[in-house]
């Protein structure tokens, strides 16, 4: 089976149903323990946006970070109005790189300001 396919069905069906059971027993003890989860979605880096295979996985992803109120960054918003191959590393290696991590990180800041106003 290939990776990628591999990783897909981790958001399908029962698979995806027993994860976002664990992702909730996560944000539970975080939260029992007088803390607040943050979440930030990167997307891979290695096709383009109009056929992006993963679109599905950031979706369930946010419905669920949604339903379970926790405030959620999906990076494939930012990284969106860039060609893939601009945030990468190189060709070979698709890897984030300076840009990426620098959006990254004002999506991080942004989001952290938000749940500091919040609090």
């Amino acid at each position: 089976i290939q990776y990628r396919v591999m990783m897909l069905r981790g958001y399908q069906g029962e698979v995806w149903q027993r994860q976002a059971e664990r992702l909730e027993a996560f944000r539970n003890v975080i939260h029992g323990r007088g803390g607040r989860l943050c979440v930030i979605t990167f997307p891979f880096l290695d096709e383009p946006w109009k056929s992006y295979s993963f679109s599905l996985a950031h979706q369930r992803l946010g419905e669920l970070w949604r339903r379970l109120e926790v405030r959620h960054a999906d990076l494939l918003d930012w990284y969106e109005a860039y060609d893939p191959h601009e945030l990468v590393v190189a060709a070979g290696d698709t890897h984030p790189n300076e840009l990426a991590h620098s959006l990254a990180a004002e999506a991080l800041l942004e989001l952290l300001d938000e749940v500091m106003i919040e609090e």
